[in-house]
């Protein structure tokens, strides 16, 4: 391969990361948006676990999933000490 020709795959892998991003990005507000769409969900343990499914299926970052959710990482984070 010549100099130009690695540089344009070098730029089209970084163009397909990037546009991979949005898509995803775009998939998980969609899939926020149908979750509002349904009937509310009970709680913060409801919450969690659509968090959680959020983030499994969509492979996204914790902190972008919280903020679509409205939930603080803290809460999505906590864990009761066992008694």
């Amino acid at each position: 391969m010549e100099v130009s020709e690695t540089e344009e795959v070098k730029h089209v892998r970084d163009e397909n990361a990037r546009l991979k991003k949005l898509v995803a990005d775009s998939s998980l507000e969609q899939g926020h948006a149908a979750v509002g769409d349904q009937e509310n969900i009970s709680g913060l343990v409801g919450r969690r676990a659509e968090l959680r499914s959020l983030l499994n299926e969509f492979q996204s970052r914790e902190r972008h999933a919280c903020g679509l959710m409205k939930v603080p990482r803290t809460r999505y984070r906590y864990r009761s000490a066992s008694r």
